[in-house]
């Protein structure tokens, strides 16, 4: 947990500089709408994996998954998310596990290991 909010808070400043470019990922199927990546702003983190987030849109909800894409072995996990209404209010919050995807379940990950570092 210390590490995702520590993670977090490293991200946030840095976000104002980065301009956000959302890409489509996967296939979306009911109930998503859409499910998108952003490649505009990926960074590096301690373990030398890279970071973005990922976004599915439901209906009138958005959740934005900090995701850490593991190039080397092909998988990735959840760091943290957060769903918010169509108002841009919070709903919920959580960490993330130490569950890693990988194969047909790691979406977004040759998208996420082929984008560009942000520069800080």
């Amino acid at each position: 947990m210390r590490l995702q909010l520590a993670l977090l808070l490293f991200v946030l400043p840095v976000a104002g500089i980065a301009q956000d470019q959302w890409i489509p990922i996967g296939t979306s199927s009911p109930p998503i709408d859409a499910l998108l990546l952003n490649v505009g702003f990926v960074v590096m983190n301690e373990n030398n994996n890279r970071v973005a987030t990922i976004r599915s849109v439901t209906g009138g909800f958005q959740m934005d998954m900090l995701t850490e894409f593991d190039c080397h072995a092909r998988r990735q996990r959840s760091l943290s998310s957060a769903l918010s209404d169509k108002g841009g209010h919070l709903v919920s919050a959580r960490a993330g596990d130490n569950r890693w995807f990988s194969g047909k379940d790691a979406i977004g990950l040759d998208a996420a290991c082929s984008a560009p570092i942000a520069k800080t």
